[in-house]
């Protein structure tokens, strides 16, 4: 039905061959085969609070209601009313600490202890049913052995050479970082520090892989609304 032809002497290739190599062309697609980890990306992200969970979990239509929900910020009316812990202590209101982070804390995870130095507060949270704990360090940088830069090594160090973890993603930014990789215990962790003007705040999670489809996005969340001044 379709020929080519000439015109003055040119030939033509018909509209739909185009249509089929376009669209041919456009089927070379790669799968990030590193899906228990989570990622953040500079490249793509508008802001450092933003972080791209790779999982199968998120992608497939079974879960993406649950996802949604879990990332998306709390509602107004939910803030105002969620100022103070609930009488069980296990989640969803915001906590404030003295130093000036604030982050939401997730359903089901509890305050588990407090370390207060004055200069230093260091909050820790978890979630027995899913294995799960969300610590953040909230400090002046004067009370941290080392600078900025010495503490992303510090903690690379303390996880892959100490506990012998490995470092699936690892990002450094002037006033940023973010490492990730699995324990030999298979528990995964994911450790994001940022100094904000003489403050350090990191936020860590650890959890098992085998919950990954669960934390993935509470992990999401978390970072997301994570306010650090």
């Amino acid at each position: 039905m379709y020929k080519n032809k000439l015109i003055d002497g040119t030939k033509v290739v018909p509209f739909l061959a185009i249509t089929t190599l376009i669209l041919l062309s456009g089927c070379g697609l790669k799968k990030n085969d590193n899906d228990d980890v989570v990622q953040y990306n500079p490249e793509t992200a508008t802001t450092v609070n933003e972080i791209v969970v790779n999982t199968e979990a998120a992608t497939e239509a079974a879960t993406e209601a649950a996802t949604e929900a879990a990332t998306e910020a709390p509602t107004e009316a939910a803030t105002e009313a969620a100022t103070e812990a609930p009488a069980s202590g296990e989640g969803e209101y915001w906590f404030d600490s003295p130093r000036g982070a604030r982050f939401y804390v997730p359903a089901g995870f509890k305050n588990t202890s407090t370390e207060d130095t004055a200069i230093k507060y260091v909050h820790s949270f978890y979630n027995e049913s899913l294995d799960a704990s969300i610590v953040v360090i909230d400090t002046m940088m004067s009370s941290m052995p080392t600078d900025f830069d010495g503490a992303y090594e510090s903690d690379k160090s303390a996880n892959v050479d100490v506990e012998q973890a490995s470092l699936d993603y690892d990002v450094k930014q002037d006033d940023m970082y973010a490492i990730s990789g699995v324990y030999p215990s298979g528990s995964l962790y994911y450790i994001k520090a940022k100094q904000v003007g003489d403050r350090y705040v990191s936020i860590k999670f650890e959890y098992p892989s085998s919950n990954k489809d669960s934390c993935n996005p509470i992990v999401e969340s978390f970072t997301k609304n994570f306010e650090y001044e």
